[in-house]
């Protein structure tokens, strides 16, 4: 076709093509580019997840410490609010001093009474803090408080030794807050350990930590000998 013919047959075209001529953007690789994004992302959400997994941070009622230990804190269903006391009436008590207190505890920060039996003199319960840490010590065959906090608890082994932990969360208060209690209980020597701490729950993450570094400075101490303390002060 020559010049003069494609122009006359140009001609004869309706206007309305040329606007959509013009107007025509071509969509294909958009839409391409979408799905890839699309895919991308989906990828990256499923790398995060397993990284999350991977690294123990799925759960975060956990504490994994430097030497690969993990305390896990299983949910408890219910619970029986701690009140320590001594149940028998045959006890003698008094505030342990500092060089006591240095003895047992390595110089951790410790403060509480201990409970003597009248009769023999033996020692009987510990009832005290660890900054603000609840701390129990209790005797062989002592019963120093009515109950633990009732619910699931779960076995972790953390430096050889066998602790029972949980968590257990109030309801909300007039403020609309919640109360997050950490617990733990375990044996050193032949002494029952029973360490508690409470906070808000927003502060939950603090709240497990000085539980579970409390919990680990006293089983890297070593076994308790409650029977360096006497009902009387030493001189």
């Amino acid at each position: 076709m020559n010049t003069k013919k494609f122009s006359e047959a140009m001609s004869e075209v309706n206007d309305k093509y040329y606007v959509e001529a013009v107007s025509y953007q071509p969509k294909r690789k958009k839409q391409i580019w979408i799905k890839w994004g699309a895919m991308a992302a989906c990828l990256c959400l499923v790398l995060v997840v397993a990284f999350m997994f991977r690294k123990g941070s799925w759960s975060n009622h956990e504490i994994t410490f430097d030497n690969g230990d993990t305390l896990v804190f299983a949910k408890s269903d219910s619970a029986g609010w701690e009140q320590f006391e001594v149940k028998r009436s045959n006890v003698e008590s008094r505030v342990l001093t500092s060089s006591e207190i240095n003895l047992l505890f390595s110089e951790l920060p410790a403060f509480g009474v201990a409970y003597f039996d009248k009769d023999s003199g033996l020692f009987v319960a510990f009832e005290g803090n660890i900054n603000d840490v609840l701390l129990a010590v209790t005797a062989p065959g002592e019963i120093f408080a009515d109950t633990l906090i009732d619910g699931k608890e779960t076995i972790s082994e953390i430096e050889g030794t066998a602790v029972h932990a949980g968590y257990f969360l109030t309801d909300k208060n007039s403020k609309g807050e919640r109360t997050i209690i950490y617990y733990a209980g375990f044996k050193l020597g032949q002494y029952e350990l029973y360490v508690e701490n409470a906070g808000i729950e927003s502060n939950g993450d603090a709240v497990k930590t000085r539980l579970a570094n409390t919990v680990h400075v006293l089983i890297s101490n070593g076994e308790l000998d409650m029977g360096l303390i006497s009902v009387k002060p030493a001189e």
